[in-house]
């Protein structure tokens, strides 16, 4: 370090200041000038002069001593170890902190060699050090392995440059010795971590993937790790000088005066901003309180200041720093200023981290860890081990390979072995416990060097609980299967992608498949459509995506005729969603044909009910005004006119057809209650009624197709009803065809469409009209509903009333040009 030296006097201002002094001295004497006084006045100025310079040197050494006095309080309270060295390497200077780093009072290391102070393995390293730095002159750097009290040793890194204001002969240098055993222990904690674990990470297999993702991520840390403490120790051997580490002074409170140049370097604040309190700013908001609350505690008892804190360094991140600051105190104990160190500790923090967790990785991993021999003999294992086969850790590295194998499976050993020697070998087998128990395991084994030895690493799991699981599962499927077969309905089971998992039998039957085990995989849409890709709007994606049951109707996939309902059941709920469906197929012709006649028979009902009070207060006003307009005809009371009586009698005649509606709608609206229900065969009612329309058919050229079924079981019914039923739909088909028409009619045993066990007699009537148009087909059970100009529009709704009230149905189906056919279905009497 160069001392500063106090500028040499300005000698012509002395003499110009002598002068004035002895002239103003001259004309207090009076003397007048001559030889004498001038030589008197020549060495009055001398004198003069020379008193001048004394003053301006006690000046300069006043200067000198307080300069003096501050450098030797910084360089003996310095949080680093200085050290002033001669040629020869003997210790002229010392600072506290280098004589507490060596444990030696500092008065017994003045002349005392550094070598002296240095392990035996490190001196030679110090002595080329030494010749390299008085030989090149040039800043140096070394480590070596210090001697503390106690035979005790400490790893330091020196730095050293030489003293350029040394003279010639008397060549010294200053160096820097900074302690980082830490970091040495730290590497080496490293460096056994990264050995131990980079053996057992490496006999990690596929199968053991849920083990390999959490160990992968370990790896990936402690690479990150040694990545970056590669580059902070490049950083550091690069950068580190005296001052290398981050050194700032500041006033008795804390406040910064003097420009910091290392913190603004590593903060990139400049310097009005950490001038004062600003340097503040650069530390992480939560640590400031903490910070403040620490110093000031320290600013109080005058001590020394450590803490540790979060800096933010000029690129934006976080750094933790060790901070340590000396009071500089005063003779009169006051503190003068703080003189203090901040050593980024961050890769040091991560390192201990990182050997926290592979550390405790080891020590709680659930599976079982052998070290195993080339002979088989247990080399090493964990505390899963000792914990699975029930043994301590002596007894168990006493036992071989063989001790832990289950009988049966002893002669699988060397096959085995060799194959993990040579390659990763995965498989399973059994193993034995304490006590003789024998549970079933998963190994995964491989051979690894360890030093100059092969051994073999086996890390092996309990598969009990899997095995049972397994077990369970099969159970559960094969009972799964059954309830499926048992289901009348098609079911399919199907994946989130939409590929066949399991179907019953019913499935296999509605999509025509032989062998429901070669179906198993393909996609549903596949069964039916012979499609590629799934069906627009697929119900089945929308309920696995929302995970609720969704319904649906179509017509049949493969009877169009038909309707099918499509319900779709989410299976179990899994991380991303649901995994599955289960997707149930129901033939609801029927029962939608069933709903579509009772919501006509309740409305043909409401419309029965309304139709006829309406017609009952008709049919009282009218006959009022019948009796009046036959007073008003009476030719006896009254003269009439042939017109006026004209208009009575066509009055009196609409009259009686309005009469006659009315009789017809209350028909309609009347329950009989003369209805007398016997049992009774249909095809002599059927002969009877065609009876009647004979001449009318041979009039008309109609042509008849008459089949009725021989043996047919009896109907529950009234006669004269069933005989109203067949009469009003001969009577629409006569109706609706011209001449030479054909008029189809058929009588035979079946089913009701609505409910496929019960028993009916259909009878069918078939004309070969026009038919009926399709915007007409809805409304054609509708009371007052016709397309006759003569009708009133009652009579098929009569008739469905008639078969509704004996628990049938009537249905019809019209083809235009073609013709109509209407399907009367009447339920067979109970015991035929």
């Amino acid at each position: 370090m160069t001392k500063d030296k106090p500028n040499p006097p300005d000698y012509s201002e002395l003499r110009r200041q002598a002068e004035e002094r002895f002239a103003a001295k001259q004309r207090e004497s009076g003397q007048p000038p001559g030889y004498v006084e001038k030589l008197l006045h020549e060495l009055q100025v001398h004198q003069i002069e020379l008193e001048l310079q004394n003053e301006e040197l006690r000046g300069s050494q006043v200067q000198l001593q307080e300069s003096l006095v501050q450098y030797s309080d910084r360089y003996d309270f310095a949080p680093v170890g200085y050290f002033t060295l001669n040629e020869e390497g003997l210790i002229l200077e010392a600072n506290l902190a280098g004589a507490a780093l060596l444990g030696v009072e500092r008065s017994n290391l003045i002349n005392k060699p550094l070598r002296a102070l240095i392990a035996n393995e490190s001196r030679a390293v110090l002595d080329d050090f030494r010749k390299a730095l008085f030989k090149t002159l040039t800043k140096q750097l070394c480590e070596v392995k210090l001697l503390r009290k106690g035979n005790l040793f400490a790893h330091a890194l020196i730095e050293g440059v030489v003293l350029e204001d040394a003279q010639e002969s008397e060549k010294q240098c200053r160096i820097a010795v900074i302690d980082i055993t830490d970091r040495k222990l730290a590497e080496v904690a490293l460096r056994q971590a990264h050995d131990e674990l980079e053996e057992r990470v490496r006999e990690r297999t596929a199968e053991l993937v849920a083990a390999n993702k959490e160990l992968q991520a370990e790896i990936t840390e402690r690479k990150r790790a040694q990545e970056i403490l590669s580059k902070s120790e490049e950083r550091f051997r690069s950068l580190v000088t005296a001052t290398s580490q981050i050194v700032w002074t500041t006033d008795p409170m804390g406040e910064v005066v003097d420009d910091l140049p290392t913190w603004r370097v590593f903060t990139g604040q400049s310097e009005e901003e950490l001038k004062g309190s600003g340097w503040s700013q650069a530390l992480h908001p939560e640590d400031r309180r903490p910070t403040a609350e620490i110093w000031k505690q320290a600013v109080k008892s005058r001590t020394i200041y450590e803490t540790e804190y979060r800096l933010r360094r000029y690129d934006g991140e976080y750094r933790h720093v060790a901070a340590r600051g000396v009071p500089v105190l005063d003779q009169d104990g006051s503190i003068r200023e703080w003189v203090g160190t901040c050593t980024d500790i961050t890769e040091r923090k991560r390192a201990e981290q990182t050997l926290r967790r592979y550390t405790l990785l080891s020590k709680h991993a659930r599976e079982i860890i052998l070290f195993i021999s080339q002979d088989g003999r247990i080399l090493e294992a964990n505390e899963a081990a000792c914990e699975a086969y029930g043994y301590g850790l002596e007894t168990i590295l006493a036992l071989t390979i063989n001790d832990l194998r289950a009988p049966e499976t002893r002669h699988q050993i060397p096959n085995q072995m060799e194959k993990a020697f040579h390659e990763a070998n995965l498989f399973e087998t059994k193993q034995v416990r304490k006590g003789g128990s024998v549970f079933p395991v998963e190994v995964s084994s491989r051979g690894v060097e360890l030093g100059e030895e092969r051994i073999l690493l086996s890390i092996i799991r309990d598969i009990t609980e899997r095995k049972q699981a397994e077990e369970k599962i099969s159970s559960a499927k094969a009972m799964l299967q059954t309830v499926f077969d048992g289901i009348s309905d098609p079911l399919l089971m199907v994946e989130k992608d939409l590929t066949v998992r399991m179907l019953n039998k019913a499935a296999s039957r509605y999509f025509r498949i032989a062998d429901s085990e070669e179906t198993v995989g393909k996609f549903c849409y596949d069964l039916a459509s012979g499609k590629h890709e799934p069906c627009n709007d697929c119900v089945v994606c929308s309920a696995i995506l929302e995970g609720k049951s969704i319904r649906c109707e179509r017509k049949g996939v493969f009877d169009s005729g038909r309707t099918e309902e499509v319900v779709v059941y989410p299976a179990e709920k899994t991380d991303d969603g649901f995994s599955g469906a289960i997707i149930r197929i129901s033939d609801i012709t029927e029962s939608r044909n069933m709903e579509k006649h009772l919501m006509r028979a309740d409305r043909l009902s409401s419309l029965g009910v309304l139709s006829g009070g309406i017609a009952h207060e008709i049919r009282n006003p009218l006959a009022g005004i019948s009796l009046f307009i036959d007073v008003l005809r009476d030719e006896e009371k009254f003269s009439r006119t042939s017109q006026e009586q004209t208009i009575f009698e066509e009055i009196k005649l609409n009259i009686k057809k309005i009469d006659g509606i009315i009789k017809r709608v209350l028909s309609y609206a009347k329950q009989s209650e003369t209805a007398t229900l016997s049992t009774l065969d249909v095809s002599p009612l059927v002969e009877e009624s065609l009876k009647f329309w004979h001449s009318r058919m041979v009039r008309d050229g109609i042509q008849l197709r008459l089949s009725l079924e021989e043996d047919l079981p009896e109907v529950l019914g009234d006669p004269t009803e069933i005989h109203q039923i067949l009469t009003n739909l001969i009577q629409n088909a006569l109706e609706a065809m011209d001449n030479d028409g054909t008029l189809s009619i058929s009588v035979e045993q079946g089913t009701l469409s609505f409910d496929k066990k019960r028993p009916a007699v259909i009878v069918k009537v078939q004309d070969s009209g026009p038919g009926i148009p399709l915007d007409q087909q809805k409304n054609i059970f509708n009371p007052f509903f016709t397309t006759k100009h003569t009708g009133t529009g009652l009579g098929l709704a009569i008739t469905h009333r008639i078969v509704s009230r004996h628990g049938g149905l009537i249905s019809f189906e019209s083809i235009p040009e073609v013709g109509t056919t209407f399907t009367v279905e009447l339920p067979v009497a109970p015991g035929n």
